[in-house]
């Protein structure tokens, strides 16, 4: 619904035929007192329309058009008949009688247009006055609705006798909401009604409001879209019967504004907007000099201060620095029509050459230097206060801006320009731009020179078998320094690259070590590289030197010795250090026994890494013979030599406890976590599961039963139901063992069994065997342990050597009461086979609940 400004006379200032009204105020300037305002203020329409929705007013009625309009209800009538069928036609032929009786001067407001009293003059004669009608309304108003219908009524004055103290409606306004409120007395069976439009444009937006039980009814004027005169007719409904009570219009306007402008800083100007009303809910201030027409135009936003003041600062710079007179004028954003509408023209500000500060001549200075994060750029400027948006544009000469970059300043007008983000080397371009009152200008441009890799290196003779390399004076996009060093002799088979450590002055040092060049004499060649950010991060040359060896160093042993000696705890560890001047070592083995003829002999093995190994010694390992034990150490050396350490005697007295385990297999299916709790609550602390068998079958519940036993703290470990008839197969199933032991992530320390007890493997049993042992300690375990019955032992007329792999390796089946369950407590009686690792006592143990073997540990290798 398109609405017209509302226009109160002689207080705007017209900018031109097309410009908008702004609603004057008592304060504002008359067209006769400012002419300087008549500027092209059309422009200032475009401006608004290109923004926001503006109220105009080009044609405005005269004083004689707006009373013919209020007096013709015309286009309330076709309103109404829009809405719902018409009164006359549907009045009664006794009511159309009684219509004749009133007065001839009214009709029905559908005939004669007019609201709902004979004529506008009448209503001014008596606005108050009681007024009848005959008709009904087509459809009767109540509390909850809101009727857009019209109603074509006769109305009646009413005798000046009937006439009251009070107005029979009150209206008032209070920001956008207009309140009316019936005055008289509503019966139990009378409902009140009021029909509410504004003069302009007819009656299009005529809306019908019920009244509340006290009479009241509170109109949104938004609904209504317009200011200036509006008309508020009131009817009751009584039995079916429409009564006009009274007529009544009432003029709606925004408050008249104050404004306030005052000078707050060099070049900026305050203005404030006050005795803002509730209905208008922003300010829009356009504002543009004289010089030039509206060229500089700019639509402030005030800022709301508090519920009726709003504030917007003005720049000269926004505005070319003109000097002259500012016109400054206020639009209000209003919530009744939805778009701006005028509130006044101020008469401005001007401002003189004495009102501005003089200026020095700009200037702006760039400085640029190289840092380990990158280029630090940082403009220094005595007219920040001009500029916005700085920009540094950023290249190398090389490549022709194919690294070009643009980088905005922080607030301290800075910023560091990563390497990263570059490439080459030589002159880098440093253009700085900036915004200069709306304007982008170039400020300054400089350069920097970034020089090529390069570094110097000194080296320094730190002992007679160690060398330092300093690495100084290098570029700051250098981030770390790697040095490769070899010797002439053989070319460089003996090149290593060694790393560096960066020092707290920015150098890097490198130790050289000449055992890692096999204590080679003569030219020792060094070279030097370095990763660059300007080169993606790739390695680059720094520079070359280079050192002599006079004389080979004498080589030594490695040192070799014994530590964390527990002979409570029956262990102790054996332990190689090279030494500068010592060989390089590949391996170390140890041998330890404690029985004559070294019948507990047991070896250990540990390869060298970094220049150091270990071995633990396990009384468990040896019978759990306590005793004094012999060690002896052997150091396998990269050149192929072997050198013997005889470390002395240490006695080593663990206490023998016995341990209980059980094994299973697919046969017992999967047991749970909470299963395996409850066997170690009753002391039963460990479990061998069956992994492979052959050299191609796995347990099914290998997996779970392991996971679910190391969830349970249990000790685990595994065998392998063998199958092989000949070396062969002996070799492919240790193989086959040891990489499904990887699988299920099972380490060397893992105590390993070979389970024989088939009889397929009797023939050449010791010489498979053999093979078997030899290709799992070839693989890196060792904790091997060997499964076979009691009757298969050598020792009881069987076939198995039980001197080939030690009876302190063996576990050993036997059950002395048959297939009948024994216990725990009687199995430690019998004590059977305790020079052996364990014994499998019975097969029918119920401590899963269905049969599982258990047996008891003498050495603490399975539990």
């Amino acid at each position: 619904m398109r609405k017209k400004m509302y226009k109160a006379k002689k207080h705007w200032v017209i900018a031109s035929a097309a410009a908008l009204t702004v609603l004057g105020t008592s304060g504002l300037v008359a067209a006769d007192e400012t002419t300087g305002v008549q500027a092209d203020v059309s422009r200032e329409i475009d401006s608004a329309s290109a923004n926001q929705s503006v109220t105009t007013d080009t044609s405005l009625p005269t004083d004689q058009e707006n009373q013919a309009s209020s007096s013709s209800e015309t286009s309330q009538v076709s309103s109404e008949e829009r809405a719902g069928t018409s009164e006359s036609q549907t009045q009664p032929a006794e009511q159309e009688a009684a219509s004749q009786a009133l007065d001839s001067s009214a009709s029905s407001e559908q005939e004669s247009g007019s609201s709902a009293a004979a004529s506008e003059a009448d209503q001014e004669k008596s606005a108050a006055e009681p007024i009848q009608t005959d008709t009904t309304i087509a459809t009767p108003a109540n509390d909850s609705t809101v009727v857009r219908a019209s109603v074509s009524a006769t109305v009646e004055r009413a005798s000046a006798a009937e006439q009251v103290s009070t107005p029979t409606t009150s209206v008032t306004t209070s920001g956008q909401t207009m309140t009316i409120q019936y005055n008289q007395p509503i019966a139990a069976n009378e409902a009140v009604n009021f029909a509410v439009w504004s003069e302009e444009n007819g009656q299009d937006d005529l809306v019908w409001y019920s009244a509340n039980a006290q009479g009241a009814a509170y109109i949104d004027l938004s609904k209504h879209r317009s200011y200036g005169t509006y008309n508020v007719h009131t009817y009751s409904v009584i039995n079916g019967q429409n009564i006009g009570r009274n007529v009544q219009t009432i003029k709606v306007s925004p408050s008249q504004v104050n404004t306030k402008i005052e000078k707050v800083a060099d070049g900026q100007y305050k203005v404030t907007v006050g005795n803002v009303s509730s209905d208008i809910t922003g300010i829009t201030l356009p504002i543009w000099t004289e010089k030039n027409g509206q060229d500089d135009i700019i639509w402030y936003q005030a800022t709301r201060q508090n519920t009726d003041t709003f504030t917007a600062t003005v720049k000269m710079a926004e505005h070319h620095n003109e000097l002259g007179h500012y016109n400054v004028h206020v639009y209000g954003q209003s919530a009744i029509t939805g778009g701006l509408v005028g509130l006044t023209a101020t008469s401005g500000f001007d401002i003189k050459a004495t009102d501005v500060a003089t200026k020095a001549a700009p200037k702006n200075t760039v400085s640029a230097n190289l840092t380990s994060q990158g280029i630090n750029i940082h403009l220094d400027s005595n007219e920040f206060s001009d500029l916005s948006h700085i920009r540094f544009a950023v290249w190398s000469k090389e490549g022709d801006q194919d690294d070009l970059h643009w980088y905005e300043a922080d607030g301290n007008h800075s910023v560091t320009v990563p390497y990263t983000d570059h490439s080459g080397y030589g002159t880098y371009y440093i253009h700085t731009y900036a915004d200069r009152n709306g304007q982008a200008v170039g400020l300054n441009a400089t350069s920097i020179e970034v020089l090529s890799p390069s570094a110097t290196a000194k080296i320094n003779k730190a002992n007679d078998n160690t060398y330092t390399v300093q690495i100084s004076n290098l570029p700051q996009y250098i981030t770390s320094v790697t040095v490769p060093v070899w010797t002439e002799k053989n070319g460089q088979d003996d090149l290593i690259w060694y790393a560096t450590n960066r020092n707290d002055d920015g150098s890097y040092t490198a130790t050289v070590k000449l055992k890692d060049h096999n204590f080679e004499s003569g030219r020792y060649n060094v070279h030097f590289y370095g990763t660059s950010s300007l080169s993606g991060g790739a390695m680059v040359g720094l520079g070359t030197s280079s050192f002599n060896i006079d004389q080979a160093v004498q080589q030594t042993d490695a040192k070799v010795y014994v530590t964390d000696h527990n002979a409570e705890a029956g262990t102790l560890r054996v332990v190689l250090n090279e030494t500068d001047t010592s060989k390089k070592a590949k391996s170390i083995e140890v041998a330890a026994w404690s029985l004559d003829g070294q019948a507990n002999l047991h070896w250990y093995s540990a390869d060298v890494q970094n220049g150091s190994a270990s071995a633990q010694v396990d009384e468990q390992l040896h019978s759990m013979i306590s005793g004094s034990y012999t060690v002896h150490a052997y150091v396998n050396y990269q050149d192929g030599s072997r050198t013997g350490f005889n470390l002395g005697q240490y006695d080593l007295n663990k206490e023998r406890a016995n341990g209980y385990f059980i094994d299973v297999s697919s046969y017992n299916n999967a047991i749970s976590v909470d299963s395996y709790r409850a066997l170690k609550s009753r002391g039963i602390t460990g479990v061998v599961v069956k992994l492979t068998e052959g050299n191609s079958y796995i347990n099914p519940y290998a997996g779970s039963q392991i996971a679910n036993a190391k969830a349970a703290g249990l000790k685990v470990s595994v065998y392998h139901f063998a199958r092989y008839t000949n070396a062969d197969e002996a070799r492919s199933e240790a193989a086959y063992f040891v990489n499904v032991a990887k699988s299920y992530g099972l380490d060397s320390s893992t105590a390993m069994v070979d389970d024989i007890e088939h009889s397929d493997v009797l023939q050449n049993v010791n010489s498979n065997t053999s093979v078997w042992t030899q290709t799992m300690k070839s693989m890196g375990y060792n904790n091997l342990l060997y499964y076979t019955m009691a009757s298969w032992l050598d020792t009881r007329g069987g076939s198995f050597s039980t001197s080939q792999v030690g009876i302190d390796n063996m576990w050993i089946a036997h059950y002395v009461k048959g297939y009948n369950e024994i216990s725990e407590d009687e199995a430690a009686n019998y004590n059977y086979y305790n020079n052996a690792a364990a014994w499998q006592y019975t097969s029918v143990s119920k401590v899963l609940g269905a049969n599982v073997d258990q047996s008891i540990d003498y050495t603490g290798r399975l539990v």
